[in-house]
């Protein structure tokens, strides 16, 4: 981004070449200004001397590079593909097996099957209470006393067939079709939060298994606004019938069409958020953000009913025909199509109406759903018409109690092929067991679906410790369904930091290089096959630190070797992609100790020390800290049994064992950690020996691309705490020769303070590690002003290349007590701070604006980027000047002369969703905020303000705090525990 970015910015001859240059240039044009003798350069060195001095960067670079033994091998991207694909059969293939032969246990047993009266049925059996050790029940909480269950007894060959699956260690059920399930092993009533009002007929799991393709819904909304709650409940109704394969949308009537004037303008038809197109221009995705905004669409829009029911009918059909629908799904296979219809009036001649037989010519399937205060006009409830493989169904409600209490929902189109497995879109268990995937298999008995049976698999060792391409540096594996949605890829959120179900994401919006398109066809269509392109690479550029925004990433060009073959009898598929070298090979370097004993450590502290007595509290945020000591921690991935560490069932006396060599590392660990936890032993060392006490020093850190991680002073963080996902370490990676400073935050007992970092980098170059350490910001202000004494009298900003304020000439004194003043601070951005300096970087394009999209808040993102073309470090304005400063990720930028200084309208400080954005036009004053629904998506190439290729935003995935919260607290009860250290 800066002057200094050669080919590999580690090169000695090189930086002196761009450095000298950049100097000669800089101080040219400083000299032409009104600079008044500014010493610029003076920021670089005081950079420098902490790193180098404080952090001991250099040390730990020459440390790296001579004491050990580097590797360079080429890897075959087939064996690669093979190998994790062979891990992911035998998963699903066991699991499959099994099921088919428990839903013939079933199906053998089912004409003897006993039914019971649910009021019957003994609190002993369900799971709500203290259940039998064989399994239990759980029946749906909407059921009549007197509704007759199979469930609540199954035959004994069905239960021993149970009890022989449980060695597969998942957890099994079968559910039928009268609201009874049958579960084992049993669930407690503390470990079911669902036990008060749970129906299984509602779960994801069951909802897709009996419909498994993929349905366009429109839900045409006629009669007047006085339909008020009974209205906003009926359609909520149907959103929740649906499954995360099926797209809704709403027509309100205008003029007996869909209204699209208020949400869609002609002008802008393009790709939605998510990849399918809204038929309104805001498809209503099937996460409960957007159900929320289905209701609220409802309670602020006016409307005046259709002229007839014809209409109505027409108005939705037309809406189908449009098909604005993703292109995965086309390459899928044509959806079919749901047409809801919501009335107040009565209905006359139905079955003489044409627009019904057209709709059921087409295939499309309808329900009506009436509502009334007095009667159901004659029409009988349930399937009313069938032809060509579509119905009519409908059903009548007078008020909320008899809506809630139908199990009549949208027309479901049947099995296409009873004897395939369906495997739901991952999800969040509603009985604690975390993030799984489930694999179901239908109940048929006389040709009709009675039920499914299905298992639930823990995922998160199959998709982060599995699925993985650890010795590639930048290698990494996706995972596609036949629908076209992504169940793993870098940018959705690691699977054991989830509390909550993920949204669905279609891979084209994770996958955007057009070179990969019919890649991505190949891939949905259940194809193998492998392919060298040149496509583009996804890279983070971080986020600031203290704010509460998406992670942003951009994207490079370079060669990239997709291998891609489906894992059978799943739908899905599974790719790797491995970025090939100069020769077009894909290289491995890996280091090691170069003898055995060079690895042995002789002080390993492990996150959880062995002499207790050796915590102190940390009052502030309530944590442990070892004063005298360093604490190494491992990221969740280093280990083979990702779930069992994430859960704390990982004795830290083993790990001590492992490191101490009285254990084998690879019954832990999956891949030997010896060197790296040496390298993080050095580095204590190395800290160590410059003690001198420093009130301005917070704690320092060392993470390494494999997931080591050490502290010092030493803290004990969260089992899911992974360095690799902070701003601090991804601001550093993509220049490994570059210093990189964070914003201010605040930390509890320093005040506020900065994070300064630095990359080190391995024998080909690539990203190793990354050193950081926290220094107080009146440290920081202090010396740069003691280094820049013209900013004494003038204003001065440093600038990170995200426009935001690292340091303001004016903040120097003003943070002695605590973190008094820091909302003026945290966040600020060069937009608000001096916003007739941002204008005119943006007219010479040296600002940029750009936008992500945050999948999990179906948000866009706008942020900016500050950068100088190729060997340019300085541009001079009418009343500023700017310089890059070199070898760091900052600007520097000051006032020659006094100016008018406009005050930037945007709110700097966003809580949740900003209210607006302002014009995506007028950008002489914004600062980063979160924009509205009616926002371009940014992710669209042709929606930058620029024209510059838009990133995706990494979705945040909400961290786990402690190993007891895991399965029984709520996100709301996980967020609230903060470290010592923001080093988190």
């Amino acid at each position: 981004m800066g002057a200094t970015r050669g080919s590999f910015p580690h090169s000695s001859h090189s930086f002196g070449v761009v450095f000298v240059t950049s100097l000669i240039l800089a101080t040219c044009s400083a000299n032409t200004g009104t600079s008044n003798g500014l010493t610029w350069w003076g920021v670089e060195s005081f950079l420098r001397e902490n790193v180098n001095g404080r952090l001991g960067a250099e040390r730990l670079q020459e440390y790296l590079h001579k004491e050990f033994r580097w590797e360079n091998r080429e890897v075959d991207g087939r064996e690669t593909l093979n190998k994790k694909r062979d891990a992911a059969t035998n998963l699903f293939q066991s699991t499959i097996t099994n099921l088919q032969r428990l839903r013939a246990t079933i199906e053998a047993n089912y004409e003897d099957w006993p039914t019971v009266a649910r009021e019957n049925i003994s609190d002993h059996v369900l799971c709500c209470g203290e259940p039998p050790p064989t399994g239990c029940t759980i029946l749906s909480t909407r059921l009549d006393r007197r509704a007759l269950v199979r469930a609540g007894n199954p035959p004994d060959p069905v239960l021993r067939h149970l009890e022989r699956m449980t060695i597969f260690n998942v957890t099994n059920y079968f559910v039928f079709d009268d609201g009874s399930l049958f579960v084992r092993s049993p669930k407690r009533k503390e470990h079911v939060d669902v036990c008060e009002n749970y129906d299984p007929r509602s779960r994801h799991f069951y909802r897709q298994a009996r419909s498994p393709e993929p349905r366009d819904v429109v839900v045409v909304t006629d009669g007047e606004k006085r339909g008020g709650l009974l209205l906003e409940h009926a359609i909520s109704k149907v959103y929740m019938e649906l499954t995360s394969i099926d797209r809704i949308s709403l027509c309100l009537p205008y003029k007996d069409s869909c209204q699209t004037s208020k949400w869609y303008r002609e002008s802008e038809q393009i790709d939605g958020p998510l990849g399918q197109k809204g038929f309104l221009g805001r498809l209503l995705f099937n996460n409960k953000y957007n159900r929320e905004k289905l209701i609220k669409l409802l309670e602020e829009t006016n409307y005046v009913p259709f002229s007839n029911h014809s209409a109505a009918l027409k108005a939705g059909t037309d809406l189908l025909r449009n098909r604005y629908g993703s292109r995965y799904f086309e390459i899928a296979g044509h959806s079919h199509s749901v047409l809801v219809y919501v009335t107040k009036s009565c209905w006359e001649k139905w079955k003489e109406n044409k627009q019904i037989n057209s709709s059921l010519d087409l295939g499309i399937s309808i329900v009506i759903i009436h509502l009334h205060d007095d009667g159901a006009c004659g029409v009988e409830k349930g399937v009313v018409l069938k032809r060509n493989n579509a119905t009519v169904t409908f059903s009548s409600f007078k008020d909320l109690e008899e809506l809630r209490a139908s199990e009549i929902g949208i027309a479901s189109y049947g099995l296409m092929d009873v004897n395939r497995p369906v495997i739901p879109v991952p999800y969040w268990d509603a009985f604690g067991d975390g993030y799984i995937i489930t694999v179901c298999v239908h109940l048929m008995h006389r040709a009709s679906f009675v039920g499914v049976a299905c298992s639930d698999l823990s995922i998160v060792n199959l998709l982060e410790a599995e699925l993985n391409v650890d010795d590639v540096k930048d290698g990494y594996v996706f995972l596609v369904d036949r629908f076209g949605r992504a169940l793993k890829h870098p940018l959705l959120p690691e699977v054991h930091s989830l509390t909550d179900d993920p949204t669905s994401v279609t891979i084209d919006k994770l996958e955007i290089a057009p070179e990969v398109r019919h890649i991505l066809v190949k891939a949905v269509r259940q194809e193998s096959g492998n392919e060298r392109i040149s496509g583009l690479y996804v890279e983070s550029l971080g986020y600031p630190r203290g704010i509460d925004i998406p992670k942003a990433v951009r994207v490079r060009r370079r060669s990239l070797h997709y291998l891609w073959a489906p894992i059978y009898d799943t739908g899905l598929t599974l790719a790797v992609v491995l970025p090939l070298n100069d020769s077009s090979q894909v290289v491995s370097s890996v280091y090691s100790c170069k003898s055995q004993d060079q690895c042995t450590t002789s002080h390993f502290e492990y996150n959880e020390p062995r002499d207790h007595f050796e915590r102190e509290f940390c009052n502030f945020f309530g944590k442990n800290v070892t004063k005298s000591k360093a604490l190494v921690k491992f990221a969740p991935d280093c280990f083979i049994d990702v779930l069992a560490y994430v859960r704390g069932e990982i004795d830290p006396a083993l790990v001590y064992a492992i490191f101490n060599r009285t254990q084998p590392y690879d019954s832990v660990f999956r891949e030997d950690l010896m060197p790296s936890v040496k390298f993080l032993e050095f580095a204590e060392e190395t800290w160590k020996s410059n003690l001198a006490a420093k009130v301005h020093e917070g704690i320092r850190y060392l993470g390494t691309e494999d997931g080591s991680f050490i502290t010092f002073q030493g803290i004990e963080l969260e089992q899911t705490f992974d360095h690799r996902d902070r701003s601090w370490y991804q601001a550093a990676l993509p220049t490994p020769s570059t210093i990189s400073i964070t914003t201010p935050y605040c930390d509890g007992g320093m005040g506020m303070v900065c994070t300064m970092s630095k990359t080190l980098y391995n024998k080909l170059g690539h990203p190793q590690a990354v050193v950081a350490g926290d220094f107080k910001l009146q440290y920081m202000a202090a010396h740069f002003l003691d280094r820049v004494p013209y900013c004494k009298s003038q204003t001065c900003l440093l600038v990170d290349p995200m426009g935001f304020v690292v340091l303001k000439s004016d903040w120097e004194g003003r943070f002695y007590n605590g973190c008094r003043g820091e909302r003026e601070i945290v966040g600020s951005h060069i937009n608000f701070v001096a916003p007739d300096i941002a204008r005119d970087l943006i007219a010479e394009k040296y600002l940029r604006r750009r936008a992500c999209h945050e999948y999990d808040r179906d948000s866009t993102y706008y942020y900016w980027t500050l950068a100088f073309p190729a060997f340019r470090t300085f541009h001079e304005g009418p009343s500023y000047g700017i310089h890059k400063i070199a070898d760091a990720n900052l600007f520097l930028a000051y006032r020659t002369q006094g100016s008018n200084i406009i005050p930037c309208n945007c709110n700097p400080y966003p809580q949740g969703e900003l209210i607006k954005c302002h014009d995506t036009c007028e950008l002489e004053c914004e600062c980063p905020c979160l924009a509205g629904p009616d926002t371009i998506p940014c992710h669209n190439p042709n929606a930058d303000v620029h024209r510059h290729h838009l990133p995706a935003c990494k979705p945040r995935g909400p961290t786990l705090k402690t190993k007891q919260n895991y399965n029984n607290q709520t996100p709301s009860a996980q967020s609230g525990i903060r470290d010592c250290s923001e080093v988190t």
